[in-house]
């Protein structure tokens, strides 16, 4: 087997496995704001990765975040109501960076929840008290089934570029010493 095919089975082995990694946590025991915020550091990954395989070379994490958010989450995967307000690649940056940084939900004109239950109603009950206009509800129910197949597609788009060989090799050869300089090899359990 020569060096190119071993990496690429390496990276795709990589990015398979954080799909699956995320099918676990979604199904644990573990609460919805621990399962949201690993969601979104299974994001800025992905978003790495995609940022990467399209030389967006985008400045900052946000930017990466964002770009992907826009092509394959929001649009794609999540074009669909968690509450009474869809889900944008501005708010979900928000409420990435204050579950990541500070373990809490963002200030915001929009109610925004962490439950099991994607229910409107409690949305409801909330904007009335608080009177605001419209709430999101963050369930892992809902959201880990429509981010992994962000993450497929992702992955899909990726495995595209195969069909142009030098970029492809070029791709493989980036994700594969990102990879390598910081030790983020998978973990097998």
């Amino acid at each position: 087997m020569n060096d190119s095919v071993c990496k690429k089975d390496i990276v795709f082995s990589w990015l398979i496995e954080m799909s699956c990694e995320l099918e676990h946590i979604c199904k644990s025991n573990i609460g919805a704001k621990y399962k949201v915020m690993l969601l979104m550091t299974y994001v800025d990954i992905f978003s790495q990765v995609w940022d990467i395989a399209q030389d967006l070379n985008a400045a900052t994490q946000k930017a990466r975040f964002k770009n992907w958010a826009s092509k394959f989450a929001t649009q794609q995967a999540l074009d669909k109501k968690v509450g009474t307000n869809t889900l944008s690649a501005e708010n979900v940056y928000d409420i990435r960076n204050a579950l990541l940084h500070y373990a809490g939900l963002p200030k915001s004109n929009i109610g925004i929840f962490i439950s099991e239950l994607s229910s409107t109603e409690l949305c409801k009950k909330y904007n009335e008290i608080e009177g605001l206009e419209s709430s999101i509800t963050l369930s892992p129910k809902v959201l880990f089934p429509a981010y992994i197949e962000a993450f497929g597609k992702t992955i899909e788009s990726i495995a595209a570029i195969e069909n142009n060989q030098p970029k492809f090799s070029d791709l493989i050869n980036k994700l594969y010493s990102k990879l390598e300089k910081n030790c983020a090899l998978p973990i097998r359990t």
